[in-house]
C-alpha cells in the first residue's frame, strides 16, 4: 500500500504509446507524440483518472497530488502547434481543464 502521494510527470510520449489506438497524436514521424489539440482533453482526463485510480488507497484523488508536463519546448517544436492557429492554446486548454476538474 502506497503511502506518500505521486506528482505524475509526462513531458512527451513514445510513438509506440499503450494510448495510441485511443486518442490521436501528433507531430507524425518523429521520436516524440503530443496527443493532438483536440484529443488533449479527453486524453489527459483519461491519463490523470488512471493517475488517481491507480494510486488512491482511500478517497478519490488522494494518491495523485500533481502532474507536470516539462520541456515546453516541445510545443514550438511540434509542426502543429507552429502551423495552426490556436492548435497550442487549444492543448494546453484541454490539459488545464483535465486537472482542474480533478482538483490538480
Amino acid at each position: 500500500e502506497m503511502e506518500a502521494p505521486l506528482l505524475l510527470y509526462g513531458p512527451y510520449f513514445s510513438p509506440d504509446n499503450d494510448w495510441i489506438g485511443d486518442f490521436s497524436f501528433v507531430p507524425q514521424g518523429a521520436g516524440y507524440v503530443l496527443p493532438s489539440p483536440e484529443d488533449s482533453y479527453k486524453f489527459y482526463s483519461a491519463v490523470m483518472d488512471f493517475g488517481i485510480n491507480a494510486t488512491s488507497t482511500t478517497a478519490n484523488n488522494t494518491g495523485m497530488i500533481g502532474y507536470e508536463v516539462d520541456f515546453m519546448s516541445c510545443l514550438s517544436g511540434t509542426p502543429e502547434f507552429r502551423t495552426r492557429i490556436g492548435a497550442e492554446q487549444q492543448w494546453l486548454d484541454g490539459m488545464n481543464k483535465a486537472a482542474e476538474e480533478r482538483g490538480l
